[in-house]
């Protein structure tokens, strides 16, 4: 057994090197004082614990090597939590793109309505990360949506739009939470919650019951139906 390794201690500053060669039918006693890295060679050896640099064999079969050859590393670079709906273009009533609204901040009624963007309806929007369980908030904005769609199906022709004066107080309204209750996430940290704005804009500040009964009741308030105008006929005046 040929063995060739640099073991550094996680827990200490502690490393044992070691330059075996052992041929066959020999026996090899490892010798020293305490902490001298005996018991570590031969979890080395054993596969127990892995060195930083170094290899083992036995009759030339590579039992360890640290050093590893690559054809293609993959650098995560896509996690932008604060780009929502960065790859899909919404326009609104007056034609406006939905990332010129949120050019500052993202931001939408409960996470799922934007004002001035009729029908539209966002899960896993700005603000909602958090609760219980991801998939729990999903699901109460999967809930709004579908009250809503089959309020659509009953009146035909209408549209779903949220107030502005209402999203308005709820963005104010998540501000001061934020600021009172999950101050922890303000405390000026690095971290994925906050746009070049410097807004929190995916944290939900509160628990999930509290998610619950604003969906269920504040939904009502801040987002309402209405009936469309149908398009204008060529040549009408």
């Amino acid at each position: 057994m040929a063995l060739r390794v640099r073991f550094a201690h996680p827990l200490r500053a502690f490393a044992a090197s070691a330059d075996l060669a052992v041929s066959r039918g020999e026996t090899l006693a490892l010798v020293g004082p305490s902490g001298a890295g005996k018991t570590t060679v031969l979890r080395v050896i054993a596969g127990l614990l892995r060195p930083q640099t170094g290899l083992v064999t036995l009759d030339e079969t590579v039992l360890l090597d640290t050093e590893r050859g690559i054809d293609v590393l993959i650098m995560s670079t896509g996690f932008q939590p604060t780009r929502f709906l960065a790859s899909l273009d919404v326009k609104g009533l007056d034609g406006r793109s939905i990332h010129d609204a949120w050019a500052e901040r993202a931001s939408a009624y409960l996470g799922v309505t934007v004002a001035g963007f009729p029908n539209l309806f966002v899960l896993y929007g700005p603000n909602t990360n958090g609760g219980v369980s991801i998939i729990a908030q999903l699901e109460r904005q999967a809930e709004l949506a579908v009250r809503w769609v089959r309020a659509l199906e009953r009146r035909p022709g209408a549209a779903v739009d949220t107030r502005p004066a209402a999203q308005s107080r709820y963005v104010r309204w998540i501000d001061r939470q934020l600021a009172t209750r999950a101050s922890a996430m303000e405390s000026g940290c690095h971290n994925y919650y906050h746009a070049e704005s410097g807004a929190n804009v995916t944290q939900w500040p509160g628990t999930h019951l509290r998610y619950l009964v604003m969906t269920r009741l504040a939904g009502r308030l801040g987002i309402h139906l209405y009936r469309r105008r149908p398009p204008a006929e060529k040549g009408r005046r």
